[in-house]
Order: structure tokens, then C-alpha cells, then sequence
């Protein structure tokens, strides 16, 4: 639980619910969020490289 009481009743009350929200989603919808392994940077600085002739 959380150190700030007045999260406590808010992560509760997620707890009791989330088995039920899981329960009725769609299979096909992931659970938890996919976080990119590599940051916006790497990925701009990947495509100014493919792309040289593009002014950024």
C-alpha cells in the first residue's frame, strides 16, 4: 500500500475492482501499457540518418 493515507482508499478501492474490470475486458486489449525500449531521440535520430537529404 501507499506511504500517503489519502491514497489508501483510492488503491482499495482499484484493488477491488481491477479483478473485475480484468474479467471484462476484451482478450485481444493488453492488461498493462507497452513502454518502447528505446527513447524518442534514438528513434528521430535513427530516421534523420536513414533519411539525410530531409531537412530537420
Amino acid at each position: 500500500m501507499s506511504e500517503k493515507p489519502w491514497l489508501q482508499a483510492f488503491e482499495e478501492e482499484a484493488a477491488r475492482l481491477r479483478p473485475l474490470w480484468q474479467a471484462n475486458y476484451d482478450d485481444h486489449i493488453e492488461l498493462a501499457p507497452k513502454y518502447p525500449t528505446e527513447p524518442p531521440k534514438w528513434w528521430f535520430n535513427k530516421w534523420a540518418a536513414e533519411q539525410p537529404d530531409k531537412p530537420y
